[in-house]
């Protein structure tokens, strides 16, 4: 399923599933609104990255509702 939505799994570093989007226009209610795999997703967690590769969110996804732990996406803008 993530492999469908544009994911690719990274083995460098922090093993994970990761995508790249575009900063312009992004919306985390978009994101996770048009996410496929949103609905069965339970205890995963997701983190966005600026292209300086710093952290600017934390969300943290259980049984499909999504919760935001850390929230600087405004600095993308």
């Amino acid at each position: 399923m993530l492999k469908a939505d544009g994911y690719r799994w990274n083995t460098t570093g922090w093993k994970a599933w990761c995508r790249t989007c575009p900063a312009q226009g992004f919306s985390v209610q978009n994101f996770f609104g048009e996410a496929l795999w949103i609905s069965r997703a339970d205890g995963i967690e997701v983190r966005f990255y600026d292209d300086l590769e710093n952290e600017v969110g934390i969300y943290h996804i259980d049984k499909g509702q999504w919760t935001c732990v850390i929230n600087n996406l405004h600095f993308l803008k």
